[in-house]
Formats: structure tokens, C-alpha cells, sequence
């Protein structure tokens, strides 16, 4: 985009140039610039894209739009920025403009034209243009400078490789994975609010393991972050110390439909290590991780971990060199693990996690939700258990599947399992499923109660609770 009102000679900024260097704090990762002549030479004016550094460790800058390059000379005379479009061992070739050395191009004010083959006697005698070759389908350095505005709220950011997921991270950022990345490195997310990175594709970020690091083989979220992860897989992250694909301290995080498969910490959690954090982790699966101290997770000191549909498969903890099945290890801090069934339903759940506290009973694997029957309720909400579900007490019935609560039975009537027309003269206890009315000839004064007591002599009823 060239932007309106240019001074003949002169590059201008694009507009997200220099929001990019204050993202990134590093100038030689700026992605692009405008340059626009407005001059006998507009073949050169075009958006120029960062491609590296030269042997003489300056930044150049390729266009694919015009095939002209920016770069840095070194001769005789000085530095300069040259725009050129051919390189030979002596010199450039096919000088458009130059100008005195900056240190980037954007600050330049004043710009030479040339048009003459060959080098000029004003540069003096080139001693150095060994830059690469032209790259002209070399695509952009995907930066944050590339996500899109939404509402002034934040960016929206699609990214495809690690560079561009790594640069994309900032608060109020929504990151849309469209690929299957390779980790080169950790991403270090701090001081950074409302990050949520996701994939509708089931993406999966997988570690190369060619790098080294203590903490957070893939992610290292510290400072108050606030980080949404939904719908990726984590795979091969790896660390020295704690969290193979995850570590997280004095943050929260949350953690929807992920899977974390094969993550390894030589300490504690194998997949993800956390500390003075809050984290909640819904649909999760943690398989085949390993450390020294909770295969799949560590929970350390004042931490508070939510596990709901958590799935555990082939995780190991190694002491002495023997592996013994371990899921979660709590260290200090605490963790639920619940499901995501609603108040009248229960989890079919049998497997038990293996943790650190033997006397809490972790539920995972579970397959799927059930209603409590009738006759019984259930007002709360994650239950693992039909356990969960409450038997009505005496007076007390649930019509059908699902209750959330028993209702009383009223006055005139009784609690059974039948209909009224074949209840008997007595109710049921406990678990009733209906409130049946009383039979002629008897009557109940009372609500919330198993029977009907019979008229007394010369009285009679046709049910009704003013019998007597």
C-alpha cells in the first residue's frame, strides 16, 4: 500500500512496520516497508519483505512485485542503502537509488538517484555485495504485525508455522492454528492476558526436540498470563526439570480438548508442571508422558488444578530406573477431577487415575453421562458416580430419569412405585417414583407421607384428605 502524499526520493513506513519493531523489541525481524519513489524509477516501488542478514551482518530486503532489492553496501566512501536489482563479484549492478547508511531504511530522508550501469566513482570502489540470491517467492515473516484488528479488542492471528505463532502472542489475542507446527524452541508467554490459541482442525504442535530447556518443553507461561489452549494436540515436548510440553507459574490456564502425548520431564510432569496457578483442564487426554514425579501432571505448592473428562493412558513416573504407572502427583497444591455431567446425571466412570493421593478417588476414562434414575436426584453438577445419585426419602418421589430434586408428596396422598390404580393401602420408603392418592376408604391428614390410614368405624372416604 503506498501511502498518499510521498516525497519524491524517499521510502515511507508501512503503517504496521513500526508497530512490529515495538512488538518484537528486535529490529532486524521487521517484516516489510513500503518503498515508493514517485520519481523516473517507480519500477522500484513496491512493499519490500525482510529476508536476512548480508555477510556483513545488515539487514536486506527483497520486493517480489518489482525484483529489486534494498540492501547495504559497504565501500570506499561508507555505508549505504543501494537499490539494486543484480549482483557481481566486483559490485552491484543496476543502481536505482543509494544513500547514506541508517540504520534502517525507513529513517532515510534524503535519497540519490542513479541510473547508469555499473558503479558509480561516488560510492567509491564496492569492497563487499556478497547478498544471497534473489528469493523472489520467499513468503513474508509471518509477525503479529499481520493479525487483523477485531473491534479494537485485540488481534485475530491465523498461523501455520512456529516464527508466526511465536510472534503472534500478545494480550487479547485470539491465535487460529490452521496447521500442524514443529516446535524449534519455547514460547514464553508472560505478562500476557487473555491469549487464546485454538485450532478447528485438531492441529498438533509437536516438539523437535533439536533444543534444550529446563522448565516448559513448549510453552513457558509465568507473570499473572492468562492462556486458553482448545482443540490441539501437544506431542514430544521435553525438559530438564518440569513440564515436558507445559509449565506454568503464578498464571492461569485453561486447557480445552487437548491431547498431550508422549511429553517428558527428567523431574516432575511429564506433560505439564504448574505452580501457584490455577488451571482448569476439560477434555483432556494425557498418554504415554513420563517423569520422575507425576507421568502426566505435577500440582505444586499453592496450585489448584480442574480435571473434568480427563482421559489417562500409559503414563509412567521413574524411580530408580523402574516405571511405575502415575498420572498426577500433588505436591502442596490441589486438584478435582470431576466430569462434565449436569445436575440429575452421573459419569460412567470406572478407571481411577493413579495419583500421589491414594485416598481420593480419580475418575477418568469415563464413558459418557447417565441420568439418575427415578425414585432417586442428583443437584450436582460433575458427578463421577451413580453413587451421586440420592434416593428419595420418605414422602419424597422423582417421576422420571434426570431429577435434580425429589418433591413431597401432598396431603390425600402416599408414596409407591405404582400408579393409583394398583398401589397398595402402603407406600414405599425410600426411592418412590409417584404420589398416589389415597384409596376409598382411607385417607392421610399429612403430606410427605408412605401411607394412607383406614376410615374409622361408621366413617368412610373416597380418597380425599378430609376423610376421617
Amino acid at each position: 500500500v503506498k501511502m498518499a502524499g510521498s516525497r519524491p526520493g524517499l521510502l515511507t513506513k508501512h503503517k504496521s512496520y513500526s508497530h512490529a519493531r515495538a512488538l518484537l523489541g528486535d529490529e532486524s525481524t521487521c517484516s516489510r516497508f513500503d518503498f515508493d519513489s514517485s520519481g523516473d524509477y517507480a519500477a522500484a516501488d513496491g512493499t519490500y519483505i525482510y529476508q536476512g542478514t548480508s555477510s556483513t551482518g545488515n539487514p536486506y530486503f527483497y520486493s517480489s512485485e518489482t525484483g529489486y532489492y534494498i540492501h547495504d553496501l559497504i565501500s570506499g566512501a561508507g555505508n549505504y542503502w543501494v537499490v539494486s536489482t543484480d549482483y557481481s563479484s566486483g559490485c552491484c549492478t543496476g543502481l536505482v537509488y543509494y544513500a547514506s547508511y541508517t540504520t534502517w531504511p525507513d529513517t532515510v530522508t534524503s535519497w540519490s538517484c542513479y541510473s547508469s550501469s555499473g558503479c558509480s566513482s561516488d560510492l567509491g570502489t564496492a569492497v563487499n555485495c556478497a547478498i544471497p540470491s534473489p528469493q523472489p517467492t520467499v513468503s513474508p515473516i509471518p509477525t503479529a504485525a499481520y493479525c487483523e484488528a477485531e473491534g479494537g479488542s485485540g488481534a485475530v492471528c491465523k498461523v501455520s508455522t512456529f516464527l508466526a505463532l511465536s510472534n503472534s502472542i500478545q494480550s487479547n489475542a485470539t491465535i487460529y492454528v490452521v496447521d500442524n507446527i514443529t516446535f524449534t524452541g519455547v514460547i514464553t508467554i508472560s505478562e500476557k492476558t487473555n491469549v487464546k490459541i485454538s485450532s478447528s482442525t485438531g492441529a498438533v504442535l509437536t516438539s523437535d526436540r533439536s533444543f534444550s530447556t529446563s522448565s516448559g518443553g513448549m510453552f513457558y507461561v509465568d507473570s499473572g498470563s492468562d492462556v486458553t489452549f482448545t482443540g490441539l494436540g501437544f506431542a514430544s515436548g521435553s525438559a530438564s526439570y518440569g513440564g515436558g510440553c507445559l509449565y506454568a507459574t503464578g498464571s492461569t490456564i485453561e486447557m480445552d480438548d487437548v491431547d498431550l502425548t508422549s511429553c517428558h520431564a527428567d523431574s516432575d510432569g511429564g506433560a505439564m508442571y504448574i505452580e501457584e496457578s490455577t488451571v482448569t483442564v476439560s477434555g483432556a487426554s494425557f498418554t504415554s508422558c513420563t517423569a520422575e514425579l507425576g507421568g502426566g501432571m505435577y500440582v505444586g505448592g499453592g496450585s489448584t488444578a480442574t480435571l473434568i473428562d480427563l482421559s489417562a493412558q500409559d503414563n509412567h513416573a521413574y524411580d530408580h530406573a523402574y516405571g511405575v504407572p502415575s498420572d498426577i502427583y500433588n505436591d502442596g497444591g490441589s486438584f478435582t477431577c470431576a466430569t462434565s455431567c449436569t445436575a440429575g446425571q452421573y459419569g460412567d466412570c470406572q478407571d481411577k487415575a493413579y495419583t500421589s493421593d491414594t485416598s481420593y478417588k480419580c475418575y477418568v476414562n469415563c464413558g459418557g453421562c447417565r441420568d439418575c434414575p427415578a425414585g432417586t436426584s442428583n443437584n450436582e453438577v460433575g458427578s463421577t458416580t451413580n453413587s451421586s445419585c440420592q434416593a428419595c426419602p420418605a414422602g419424597y418421589v422423582s417421576t422420571s430419569s434426570g431429577a435434580t430434586s425429589c418433591t413431597s408428596c401432598e396431603v390425600g396422598h402416599f408414596a409407591t412405585v405404582g400408579t393409583d390404580n394398583d398401589s397398595p393401602e402402603y407406600g414405599v420408603v425410600t426411592k418412590a417414583t409417584n404420589c398416589s392418592a389415597c384409596p376409598a376408604g382411607s385417607h392421610q391428614p399429612t403430606a410427605t407421607s408412605v401411607y394412607c390410614a383406614p376410615c374409622d368405624a361408621g366413617k368412610s372416604s373416597n380418597g380425599t384428605a378430609g376423610a376421617a
